[in-house]
């Protein structure tokens, strides 16, 4: 571990371990945060608070402590999603402040991000200012990398299956079968909008029409045989797949482990971000 230089005793020695969901440091540090920002006028962001996230924490000073203090982990995470959407509203009200309050809002931002790595919290602050659970940096990276390949209008469906497919993976709403059907039905659309005669995600459209395109855009024979190599593994584990994405001839339908859904999901968000240059070529070749 790469250690900075001031850094807290606690967070050089203490055990992290698996993220945790809540943190009596992290409620701390919150609350300190907003109250440096909104001491002594509270009013403002209770108000909002209550108008956006239908909770009331209208009192004294000390009531909204012991809301910090107290409050279930799910009301705290609205709060930072709220105060985000906050100071960006008043970003776009208050014209002669709007750097002003894009600054703020950037600074919360980047307060909340850190606590969360900081207090090894199992959650993720999103670009919009939304709180979801975190699997791990390189799951996390693989699915921000495939996100921003697919913020197009024409990949909308695309991207709406890929965010359930990472959904479904999340503690609090898991369903490990659904996510693998999710993260199927994302590339399923993809491949169908790249091959509009083809019905299906298969293996054998893998093999027959995606594969000789990505062999196609290689820059030498070198990776063109790597390539060929990694879509025939492709072809093999989506066919895998169908065992959990259709109907299985058993009395109690079998969920697929934990460890194979990050996979999957993990692959799929690799061959979505691979396959979207490829459709982008289709999609110019055919205006």
């Amino acid at each position: 571990m790469v250690v900075d230089k001031g850094e807290l005793f606690s967070r050089i020695y203490r055990e992290r371990g698996t993220p945790v969901q809540d943190s009596k440091r992290f409620r701390m540090r919150l609350y300190g945060y907003l109250e440096e920002a909104h001491n002594p006028h509270w009013s403002e962001f209770v108000q909002f608070f209550r108008r956006e996230a239908g909770i009331d924490i209208r009192g004294s000073h000390s009531s909204i402590q012991a809301f910090f203090k107290d409050a279930p982990i799910d009301e705290l995470l609205d709060c930072v999603t709220v105060e985000y959407r906050r100071l960006r509203r008043k970003a776009q009200e208050e014209r002669s402040l709007n750097d002003y309050f894009t600054r703020k809002a950037s600074s919360w931002f980047k307060f909340v991000e850190r606590t969360f790595q900081e207090e090894n919290l199992g959650y993720v602050i999103e670009r919009d200012g939304g709180v979801r659970y975190f699997v791990d940096e390189e799951f996390e990276r693989n699915r921000v990398s495939s996100l921003a390949a697919l913020n197009v209008p024409q990949l909308e469906a695309v991207r709406d299956a890929f965010e359930s497919a990472h959904r479904y993976l999340d503690p609090g709403s898991r369903d490990m079968k659904a996510s693998v059907r999710s993260a199927f039905e994302a590339m399923e659309i993809l491949a169908r909008l790249m091959y509009p005669s083809q019905s299906k995600l298969s293996k054998n459209l893998i093999l027959q029409q995606l594969r000789p395109d990505a062999e196609a855009a290689a820059p030498d024979e070198v990776a063109k045989g790597a390539i060929s190599a990694i879509f025939k593994g492709l072809a093999d584990i989506v066919d895998g797949a169908h065992d959990y994405r259709h109907g299985q001839e058993v009395h109690e339908p079998v969920d697929p482990p934990l460890d194979y859904a990050v996979f999957f999901v993990s692959l799929i968000a690799s061959a979505i971000r691979w396959m979207v240059p490829l459709w982008e070529v289709k999609t110019r070749a055919s205006l």
